[in-house]
């Protein structure tokens, strides 16, 4: 309860909620379809905000950045809201929330699709910062790559 999970893509679950509007509920599966193995999130979910994607940066990062995400959506699932955008985009400015009628201070658990840019907007509200490794095709811990083709004379430690 009182969660966030942001900014996933998935251009078809957002389009079908413009669709359907604020207030009904959408039982489709959200996400998983980016990458061999992935599972979406089964619904069904309520449709709290809808958004155009259009928003101006307002934090440190991506501050006065135009972005256009495509359509938006925020819907909830057993007490778990969920930012969702048509195109892919990190976490890391508060403006996206606020686009769909969120404020990110209101949440005692943010879960933020982003390696580490997310911390210049989003730091302060923290009293922990959890780094969660996560399955998919790009890692954040480079200690996972397995280099094959080293120059002589070069260590990875």
């Amino acid at each position: 309860r009182h969660a966030c999970v942001a900014v996933l893509c998935d251009a078809d679950f957002a389009r079908a909620a413009h669709a359907l509007g604020v207030g009904a509920r959408i039982d489709l599966p959200l996400g998983g379809r980016g990458f061999p193995g992935d599972e979406p999130a089964a619904g069904p979910f309520e449709i709290l905000a809808l958004g155009d994607g259009r928003l101006v940066g307002t934090g440190p990062f991506y501050l006065g950045c135009r972005m256009d995400l495509g359509p938006m959506v925020r819907v909830r699932r057993e007490g778990v809201e969920i930012l969702v955008s048509s195109r892919k985009q990190q976490a890391a400015d508060q403006a996206m929330f606020r686009h769909l009628g969120a404020d990110p201070r209101d949440y005692r658990i943010l879960v933020l699709k982003s390696s580490v840019h997310f911390r210049a907007d989003f730091a302060a509200l923290a009293d922990e910062i959890l780094m969660i490794k996560a399955p998919g095709a790009n890692t954040a811990d480079l200690h996972d790559l397995r280099f094959k083709r080293l120059r002589p004379g070069v260590e990875i430690r």
